[in-house]
């Protein structure tokens, strides 16, 4: 439920419908593949946007100012409401057009800035199988691919981020030789990041 009275004009333009999905996932093992595949088949055949499908974490995106957010949804607001944490992000499209399916956060993170290499992103994210969103910002791109190293290869957030984000080659060498281990925790699974091959 969402009280529509608290957008802004824009916002109301084009407020979309919400379903809420709740269902039981058998393969407890395999329950974040199993569900991350559902999110990108629920996107592909119905044409939707889907910003979290997830058995721990619930996003809630409004496009307005962040004192909207509470108001917009008012279970929020609800005392039987608990979490361990929340977590928010405010800032607009800078180079798309600002729509609601582009709020961020996104299903695995909220990103600030532009990226300035998103082409070879897409291209290497088609290379992994990511289905990019036709139309997406480049940081839903980028969340798209995160989530799919993530959910598909089991990596953790910090080894996808930096398989997708590699360190700067010029910072690793000048940490101490006893910081090596843990700023390349690829390194280890995956072999020597590209960018830090080259010199």
């Amino acid at each position: 439920m969402v009280d529509s009275q608290a957008l802004g004009p824009t916002a109301r333009e084009e407020e979309p419908i919400f379903w809420q999905i709740a269902g039981l996932v058998s393969d407890a093992e395999h329950r974040d593949a199993v569900v991350f595949e559902l999110l990108l088949e629920l996107e592909r055949r119905l044409g939707v946007h889907v910003p979290s499908f997830s058995g721990t974490t619930c996003v809630y995106k409004v496009m307005g100012a962040p004192n909207v957010l509470g108001a917009y949804y008012p279970d929020l607001s609800d005392p039987r409401f608990e979490t361990v944490g929340a977590f928010g992000h405010n800032r607009y499209s800078t180079n798309t057009w600002p729509s609601f399916k582009r709020v961020q956060p996104f299903s695995a993170l909220g990103h600030n800035g532009e990226i300035n290499t998103i082409e070879q992103l897409r291209q290497e994210a088609k290379m992994l199988a990511v289905q990019i969103t036709p139309g997406g910002s480049d940081s839903q791109d980028l969340n798209l691919t995160i989530d799919t190293m993530v959910s598909r290869e089991g990596l953790s957030l910090a080894e996808a981020m930096e398989m997708v984000l590699p360190p700067i080659v010029e910072e690793i060498r000048m940490f101490p030789e006893s910081c090596s281990p843990s700023t390349c925790t690829c390194t280890r699974r995956w072999g020597r990041s590209r960018r830090a091959r080259s010199r």
